[in-house]
């Protein structure tokens, strides 16, 4: 019975420490946080000004991820917000076998721009930042964007949302 108990023990303890350092995710869509956001031309500033607030929690999520379709960037002339910076989705090293996951990749670098970096997104406030434009006017799209919060020792959530710029 003792070599039972201990087992059970190990097992939980072996479990707990790599939750620990994996950490358990979630997708969410329907957790009732949400994020509005709306993208508007700002000519004075030779930026997109894009705006988002973040209700249905008192937790402070982050934006993590920015993308663009390319041929918009091309047409407004974009460059990384502050703090920002271009990089390619990464294809994880357990899907490079995998056809599909890498047709995806590849497709997705080909007609998206990403920026990778962190804007702290208060609870009920509107935050407001600039992605540089040469054109801001040149065209019509849409902004997609990865928010996420993640526990201080366990767990997390990532979620997404989007901006539409009308011009």
């Amino acid at each position: 019975m003792a070599k039972i108990i201990i087992l059970v023990v190990a097992v939980l303890t072996a479990f707990l420490v790599w939750i620990a350092f994996r950490g358990i995710f979630f997708i969410s869509c329907g957790s009732g946080v949400t994020v509005k956001a709306a993208a508007v031309c700002d000519v004075a500033a030779h930026s997109v000004r894009v705006t988002m607030r973040l209700t249905g929690t008192q937790k402070t999520y982050k934006v993590t991820e920015i993308s663009v379709p390319r041929d918009l960037a091309r047409v407004l002339g974009v460059r990384a917000p502050q703090g920002f910076a271009e990089q390619a989705l990464p294809l994880e090293e357990r899907l490079k076998g995998d056809a599909d996951s890498v047709k995806f990749v590849e497709d997705f670098n080909w007609a998206n721009l990403r920026w990778i970096g962190e804007l702290p997104l208060t609870p009920n406030r509107e935050v407001a930042f600039m992605i540089p434009a040469e054109s801001p006017q040149g065209g019509s799209g849409t902004f997609s964007f990865v928010y996420s919060w993640r526990g201080a020792v366990l767990g997390g959530v990532t979620s997404f949302f989007t901006a539409d710029l009308k011009n």
